[in-house]
């Protein structure tokens, strides 16, 4: 199996992140780089390639490559593929100062090998960034903070989660 990167430039702690959620999520017989991508031996788990965050595409033999789940969400809100996208999903909704990358929180739950059904826990859980991706994964989430403007903007952000697709496309239209 073939792991081939997103488009743009990464920080030497994403590559690192990458590379443990292909051991945990694959659980790979080994692991090499070659030729700008990731290639992966006998992958134990190879369904699990779809949620990992730093790929693009997943190519296994004679298959046509497939989009990573990631790449999907990344794509949605406009950015072009030379750059990382941090304001897909309800992550676009406030400008929180501090918060840190939605991808960095994923990663971290794939590192783990959370499962949907799962619970998690942040105690200082700011704008909601890892509450917003367990909610992507069907992980039960709970956070807190001290800071009350934060508390408002994740409930915002978990709240906007649960509106149906067709019913924001209905009051877009009505507007």
């Amino acid at each position: 199996m073939r792991l081939r990167w997103h488009g743009y430039k990464y920080y030497p702690y994403e590559k690192e992140l990458a590379l443990r959620e292909v051991e945990s999520l694959l659980r790979p017989i080994a692991i090499r780089q070659e030729d700008g991508s990731v290639v992966v031996d006998r992958p134990a788990t190879a369904g699990a390639a779809n949620r990992l965050v730093y790929f693009a595409s997943v190519i296994s033999d004679g298959h046509e490559p497939l989009l990573t789940h990631q790449r999907v969400l990344e794509r949605v809100n406009g950015n072009g593929v030379g750059r990382q996208s941090t304001r897909y999903s309800a992550h676009g909704l406030h400008k929180y100062k501090g918060k840190f990358n939605p991808q960095v929180a994923k990663a971290i739950l794939n590192i783990f090998d959370a499962k949907a059904g799962q619970y998690a826990i942040d105690p200082f859980c700011g704008s909601g960034t890892s509450l917003v991706e367990c909610a992507h994964l069907g992980i039960r989430a709970l956070g807190t903070d001290i800071n009350p403007m934060a508390v408002f903007v994740a409930n915002a952000k978990l709240q906007s989660l649960g509106i149906a697709a067709s019913e924001l496309s209905s009051s877009v239209t009505k507007v």
